[in-house]
């Protein structure tokens, strides 16, 4: 990295708002948050207080009543073992149901149960204001909303094994029919909000995934899961309708009532936000019951590629918002980083080259002002420039890989990049590209030339005979060595000087000549 230097050389940044790179609730990490199972640790020495080897429904409340708050990166893990733990007592509890159960273990398991939900309550509400009151780094904005929708579900869960244990007669059978009416179904996983295009099929890592939350006792037959079409939580009218927008429009449960579909849609949705809602019929004693799911988050399907602006901003302004006049920065912020990684087709753990805490600033400082507080009118502004900068990244031929690959710097603006070329280890022909203020859409060059610094835009024309970025750069003298995004060996983002034949070969369709690089040191050439 001998032809690289840190911003902080090139041009020191202000402080932006808090990032969160190992952010945590508490200093302390309880040992539920280092996966304790129910024979070890918390639960152990409980169980060597006691005379003798009591039950779980004997041990109420466990490691979750005292338990302090965890660190993110902990928070799946713990997750996990709650998970694990309401299992197991589901399992106790369906044993017991059926045998007779006595009062003092109803009693236990109430206290238990009651105390696991604060918990989670708790959990949620540290998420959400985290979300809120914290810019996330990028790797941790799904982690957290994938953590809300886990703790979502085992609350359900939780709550439906509470209320089984209502109007239980101590000693007496648990009648089954009366079982059906607590179960519930969720939404386990789905990758809505998103704008798909008309014949597009989700994958498999974006399928959404149905859930039948049961008690404890549960034998009822279930019909297949149908699904329903909705628009602003209406049925959709014939001309839109599920079975001819949506495939499948029924799937059967596994073993472990989950329901998978990956969606093919067939049609568009005529520029208009749909959701979906899940259904299923259950077969008791007393008749059928339908069990319904809350709706989807939206999504729009598209017919051609113009659309995708104003449907997408049209989602992220409803995600972002969700019925509010504004919002703070730091909650709209992370919001716009989730839309980009899912635009952009990332890895949503480790993605690749997301917004950047210098591309969140320049967007704070040059759109909002560096307001506290993002309203639904200062997002229609900002709206009107990304998404056509983003429309652009997303699809012009090559621009994505030249993105993710650093070649393409991409939101700063034409004082910072002046700043940059205009150090004195910059040579003549030294260029930034970035994505012009003025004209959205549109690529500007930065480009050292003698003393001073000059900006290009790449305008219509320039595709004329150059049919992409890459072949109209390697086709310009003016420019000779690129200055793109890389990390150093301790992970810091750096600029870092490349020929830009060397840059660019792999994404030009046609062979450029590589600049000559002279004769072998010791030689000289002819003159």
């Amino acid at each position: 990295f001998d032809n690289a230097f840190t911003f902080d050389e090139a041009a020191p940044w202000e402080a932006g708002a808090p990032l969160s790179p190992a952010f945590s609730f508490d200093a302390a990490t309880t040992q539920a948050s280092r996966g304790v199972t129910p024979s070890s640790g918390v639960y152990a020495q409980q169980q060597q207080q006691q005379p003798a080897e009591p039950s779980r429904a004997s041990t109420p409340a466990m490691v979750y009543a005292q338990a302090p708050p965890i660190p993110l990166e902990g928070l799946q893990q713990w997750c996990k073992q709650l998970e694990s733990d309401v299992a197991s007592f589901k399992q106790e509890q369906q044993t017991r149901l059926v045998e007779g159960i006595d009062t003092q273990s109803i009693d236990n398991l109430r206290v238990t149960y009651t105390t696991m939900l604060q918990a989670v309550e708790t959990r949620l509400a540290m998420l959400h204001q985290l979300q809120r009151e914290t810019l996330l780094q990028a790797e941790h904005v799904y982690l957290v909303d994938d953590t809300c929708e886990e703790l979502s579900a085992l609350g359900s869960a939780l709550s439906i094994l509470r209320a089984e244990l209502e109007g239980v007669h101590t000693g007496v059978k648990y009648q089954r029919s009366v079982t059906p009416g607590l179960a519930k179904l969720i939404i386990r996983k789905q990758p809505f909000p998103l704008v798909a295009r008309k014949t597009d099929q989700l994958s498999e890592a974006d399928q959404v995934v149905i859930q039948l939350l049961t008690p404890s006792i549960f034998d009822c037959p279930t019909s297949i899961v149908q699904v329903q079409l909705l628009s602003d939580s209406t049925p959709l009218s014939r001309a839109l309708s599920t079975h001819d927008q949506l495939e499948p429009d029924g799937v059967c449960f596994d073993g472990s009532f989950c329901a998978r579909f990956n969606f093919a849609f067939n049609d568009g949705t005529k520029n208009s936000a749909v959701a979906v809602k899940f259904s299923v019929a259950l077969q008791t004693p007393a008749g059928v019951a339908l069990v319904e799911t809350p709706q989807s988050r939206p999504f729009v399907v598209i017919t051609h590629k113009d659309q995708w602006k104003g449907s997408a901003g049209m989602l992220l302004k409803r995600e972002a918002f969700d019925r509010q006049l504004q919002v703070s920065w730091a909650q709209f912020a992370n919001t716009l980083q989730q839309h980009f990684i899912r635009v952009t087709e990332q890895n949503h753990s480790c993605p690749m080259r997301p917004l950047s805490a210098r591309d969140l600033l320049y967007f704070h400082k040059t759109f909002f002002n560096g307001s506290a507080m993002v309203s639904q009118e200062m997002f229609d502004a900002f709206w009107n420039w990304f998404g056509t900068t983003l429309y652009t990244l997303i699809h012009q031929r090559t621009i994505l890989k030249l993105w993710h690959n650093g070649l393409v710097y991409g939101f700063v603006n034409k004082v910072e990049v002046d700043r940059y070329l205009s150090l004195n280890e910059m040579e003549q022909g030294t260029f930034i590209i970035r994505f012009s203020e003025t004209q959205a859409g549109y690529f500007a060059i930065g480009y050292r030339f003698g003393p001073e610094v000059r900006h290009y835009l790449v305008v219509q024309k320039d595709y004329a005979v150059h049919k992409i970025l890459p072949d109209f750069i390697c086709g310009q003298e003016r420019f000779t060595t690129l200055l793109r995004l890389g990390r150093n060996q301790g992970g810091d983002q750096v600029l870092i000087k490349d020929c830009k034949y060397t840059a660019f070969d792999q994404f030009c369709t046609k062979r450029h000549t590589v600049a000559p690089v002279g004769p072998p040191r010791g030689y000289t050439d002819l003159a």
